[in-house]
C-alpha cells in the first residue's frame, strides 16, 4: 500500500511538471487533459470488470473446494 501512495505522489509531480515545462495555453491543454480523463475512465472500467470477474472465479473456486 505504501508503495502506491509514493508511486501517486511521484507520478503527480511528474505529470504537473510535463504540463508545466510544456509551454502550451491552457487553452490547448485543458482539451488534452479531458480526453485524457476519458480514455482512464475506460481503463478504470475495465479494470473493475477484471477485478469482479476474478473475485468470482475466487468464490467459485474456494466453494469447489469446500465440496
Amino acid at each position: 500500500m505504501d508503495e502506491l501512495i509514493l508511486k501517486e505522489k511521484e507520478t503527480k509531480e511528474n505529470l504537473v511538471k510535463i504540463i508545466n515545462e510544456s509551454g502550451l495555453p491552457a487553452m490547448i491543454l485543458k482539451p488534452m487533459l479531458k480526453e485524457f480523463l476519458e480514455q482512464l475512465n475506460i481503463v478504470e472500467q475495465q479494470q473493475y470488470a477484471i477485478a469482479f470477474e476474478n473475485k468470482q472465479k475466487e468464490e467459485q473456486g474456494g466453494d469447489e473446494k469446500g465440496k
